[in-house]
């Protein structure tokens, strides 16, 4: 399970900083390669969702330590409000000219961005360390 959630992780992470070198580099002369990297970010953003939710937040809400129960807690509502969020941010620049406001996408993308990575940190820290002995512990 570990492993799975590294390499969710690891594929979000990807769009993420491939989508900020762009952004941050390139600017408006990227905007196809930008969009694209947005809707596969609602891709990979919605699998790692259904995978998390099932895997990783309910066998610790179920089968962790009360501080681990209520990390996936936390963390679950935290996601769910992210993603709408994130749904959010999708609708509103998929039905925008990106280039005729490219500051203001900008910043939201840049937002968008940190956010992500701030939740994959604290799943990191808070839930991925006890994943191993919570899976012996349900196998068990």
């Amino acid at each position: 399970m570990l492993t799975t959630l590294r390499t969710y992780h690891d594929r979000v992470e990807a769009i993420a900083a491939e989508a900020e070198r762009l952004i941050r580099e390139q600017g408006q002369a990227a905007l196809p390669r930008i969009v694209k990297l947005r809707v596969d970010q609602g891709v990979a953003m919605a699998s790692y969702q259904l995978f998390v939710h099932r895997e990783v937040f309910e066998p610790f809400t179920r089968h962790g330590t009360p501080a681990q129960a209520d990390a996936a807690k936390r963390l679950k509502v935290e996601l769910v409000l992210f993603s709408g969020s994130f749904c959010h941010y999708l609708q509103h620049w998929s039905r925008r000219d990106v280039a005729a406001e490219w500051g203001a996408y900008r910043a939201a993308a840049l937002e968008m961005i940190a956010a992500i990575r701030a939740h994959i940190a604290r799943v990191q820290v808070e839930l991925a360390p006890g994943l191993q002995p919570l899976e012996q512990l349900s196998a068990a």
